[in-house]
């Protein structure tokens, strides 16, 4: 048997501990940029800025995409630490999908109106979840 093999003996299997939620920094970093992008969807909609397709195939694929992610969100188990973190973020998403699914639905000068909706949905949810991450996590 080789000696590099004899020196090295295994570890044991209780060492190892799979991380079971994201960095801290990351989840900050995370929101900020879900924050910004809230953001800059209420600023281009306010501002007429952003003309959004006519095609409602668009925005019901983007709405039910939208809802499929906060739902898949929303059904993850996860600890009781962030479990209120998930159910933010599922209720944040499935609002904007059904906003955006909406859009299919309504005249065009309102659609201005809902993207604004819409983005301040992501943007109040950024901001809660910055705001949450900075909180001391409970062992």
């Amino acid at each position: 048997m080789p000696r590099i093999l004899r020196d090295n003996p295994p570890m044991p299997a209780t060492t190892i501990k799979p991380k079971s939620a994201p960095l801290p920094l990351f989840r900050l970093l995370n929101e900020f940029v879900v924050f910004l992008l809230g953001a800059l969807l209420v600023v281009l909609a306010l501002a007429h800025g952003l003309h959004p397709p006519n095609k409602p195939v668009v925005w019901l694929i983007l709405g039910a995409l939208l809802i499929y992610w906060g739902a898949r969100t929303g059904m993850k188990t996860t600890p009781q630490s962030t479990r209120w973190y998930d159910r933010l973020r599922a209720a944040s998403l499935i609002c904007a999908g059904l906003l955006v699914a909406g859009l299919a639905e309504i005249p065009a000068h309102r659609a201005p109106l809902i993207l604004a909706i819409a983005g301040a949905i992501l943007a109040l949810r950024g901001l809660a979840g910055a705001i949450g991450s900075l909180r001391p996590q409970k062992s």
